[in-house]
Order: C-alpha cells, then sequence, then structure tokens
C-alpha cells in the first residue's frame, strides 16, 4: 500500500470513527432553531414525556403532544391537547425518540383518567390552558424516569430565560422531530406580545420565544423549565405557537403558567387519592 493510498483510508476511517463518537456521546450534530438534540445516554430531562396513541399493529404512534412527570402517577400537559380525546391515550417516559427502542428504559402507561382545567377556553381562547392526567399504573422511577418539581404558587420571580424540551417539528417538511430536542428561549414581556398577537394573552400566561428560538407545532403540553442549585422546575406549559414556525415564527410562544395553578393541582390530585410527595 502506497503513502498517498494509506493516508485517504486513514482519514476516511478516523472521520467515520469520530462521528460515531460524537453520536455515542449525544454530541448535536443537526441543530434546530435554538435548540439541540438530547443525547440518549442523558438522565437529566428524565421528566420529559409525551403522549401517544395506538397505532394500527397495535405499537406506539408517534407524539401527539409533550407532557412532564409531576408524581409517579400523574403528568401534566395542555388542556387543548386532551380536551376532546376519545381514543386511548398513552404516555411514553423514558424515551428519547419517537421510534421505541428496547435499548432504551422507556415505560408505556394508559391514560386512566383526563382532568383538564374547568374554565379551560373560557373567556378567551387557551386560557387555563392546563390538564392533569391520571395513569392506570404508578411509573417507575428510574434513572430515565423522574419527576420534575413545581414552584410555588407565591413565586414571582420574572425569569429572564427558560428551556423547553419536546419532539416538535424541525423542519417544513415533518410533522415531529425524530429526537427529544431542547432549547433555550428569552423571556417577553407581556406587553410586548400582546402587541405581537391579535388575540388576548391571558395574566396566567407566559411568552418566552424568539425567531431564532422558539417553540413549534408538537411541542403543546411541554414543560417550560428553569434550574435552581441542580434541580428543575417547571415553570409553564407550552399552549401556544406561532403557525409559521419553524424559521419563519414572528411571535413568542405561550406557555401557561404553572404557578398559577399549584393550588388547583394539589387539589386535584388529593380528590382522586393521589398524595403529592
Amino acid at each position: 500500500m502506497n503513502f498517498s493510498v494509506f493516508l485517504a483510508f486513514f482519514v476516511t476511517y478516523f472521520c467515520k470513527t469520530y462521528t460515531q463518537h460524537l453520536n455515542d456521546v449525544g454530541a448535536s450534530l443537526e441543530r434546530i432553531v435554538g435548540g439541540s438534540n438530547v443525547a440518549r445516554s442523558s438522565t437529566e430531562l428524565n421528566f420529559v414525556a409525551y403522549l401517544s396513541s395506538t397505532g394500527t399493529r397495535g405499537d406506539y404512534a408517534g407524539p401527539i403532544c409533550g407532557a412532564s412527570i409531576i408524581h409517579r402517577k400523574v403528568v401534566l400537559t395542555a388542556a387543548h391537547c386532551v380536551h376532546d380525546v376519545s381514543h386511548d391515550l398513552f404516555v411514553i417516559a423514558g424515551q428519547k425518540g419517537v421510534f421505541l427502542n428496547h435499548r432504551e428504559d422507556y415505560q408505556a402507561r394508559r391514560v386512566n383518567k383526563i382532568l383538564c382545567h374547568e374554565h379551560f377556553n373560557e373567556g378567551f381562547y387557551l386560557n387555563n390552558d392546563i390538564a392533569l392526567l391520571i395513569l392506570d399504573e404508578e411509573l417507575e422511577m428510574s434513572e430515565n424516569v423522574g419527576t420534575i418539581a413545581l414552584l410555588p404558587e407565591d413565586d414571582k420571580v420574572v425569569y429572564k430565560t427558560g428551556a423547553v424540551a419536546g419532539w416538535g417539528q424541525d423542519s417544513p417538511h415533518s410533522k415531529h422531530s425524530a429526537s427529544l430536542k431542547m432549547a433555550t428561549l428569552k423571556y417577553v414581556k407581556r406587553e410586548e406580545c400582546k402587541n405581537r398577537y391579535s388575540s388576548t394573552v391571558g395574566k396566567s400566561m407566559l411568552c418566552f420565544g424568539d425567531r431564532e428560538n422558539n417553540v413549534c407545532s408538537g411541542d403543546s403540553g411541554s414543560a417550560l423549565f428553569v434550574q435552581k442549585q441542580r434541580t428543575f422546575y417547571q415553570l409553564g406549559v407550552v399552549c401556544g405557537v406561532d403557525s409559521k414556525c419553524p424559521g419563519n415564527a414572528l411571535h413568542p410562544g405561550l406557555f401557561t403558567d404553572v404557578r398559577k395553578y399549584a393550588d388547583w393541582i394539589g387539589h386535584k390530585m388529593g380528590a382522586n387519592g393521589i398524595r403529592w410527595n
């Protein structure tokens, strides 16, 4: 083998091996707008889940909406995702991709009860857009499946940034991302947000995101979260996205402020015999 042939072989082998290494450790080789792939080996976002139905072959279909695990038997999502559901609904936890892989420690649970806010859509569109889903069986807590803490109702902090993770649309030609992605969004003041939307932005809503960093179709129900001293806290639930996403979004994402519903969540869980822990 002469030197030029050896050099070409070495470069090809090295590039292929290094690229595979980046994929194995979860480095982002393909970025969405303002976000990146979450490593399949990552356990930090173990509270992230998605809603699904069964496919024609009895398997689980792709994500319908996002959700967050707040208790072994309860997930939090947006009411508009589930208020008119007439089919069996399942929660998929511990999964980074939408194609269920036996090598990942995913868990599937049937939704036993849907609890939408009693005043959902009352007064204006997407008002009180929040829902609890009670599962038929508890999730098993593991490295890949965990819970997220909720901020108390008396938390009045104006968070300048928040993170969101989901399987929302990342190109004009896809219904959803093939893998879990996360992005950091900037806070948008209420008055500025109201000026960009022709519809009402309620007092129980938050606005985050811009043209470069935003949520998109399929991210509804996903958690907006912040981190304090290595603990993740849920700040919001995705309830509204710009119809021109991805790529041409002119409006911030709309989020239900979870802090406003801390008492409602506690009351609903207690009424269904679930103790907060």
